[in-house]
């Protein structure tokens, strides 16, 4: 039987959601902070990968990480609508 993968959307907002989870209710940051790390190194050329993670370092006070991670999102961004 063929196996099917999930969309990228769909591991994208489930990578958020388990971030999220991890934070919020079992309080380990560093798992949520992994959780979203991996979606980036899975999902690089995503622009949602890093747009979730730039908000994670902005709730953070990352500030730096977060413009760099949105800079990444923005040359993405660009890319898929052809500008």
């Amino acid at each position: 039987a063929p196996t099917r993968q999930p969309h990228g959307a769909v591991i994208q907002q489930a990578s958020v959601f388990l971030s999220a989870l991890l934070e919020e209710k079992l309080r380990s940051p560093s798992g949520a902070r992994a959780v979203l790390d991996h979606l980036v190194e899975s999902m690089p050329g995503e622009f949602r990968s890093w747009l979730a993670r730039a908000n994670w370092h902005r709730s953070h006070d990352a500030f730096a990480a977060a413009a760099a991670d949105l800079a990444k999102d923005r040359q993405l961004i660009d890319r898929y609508v052809g500008i």
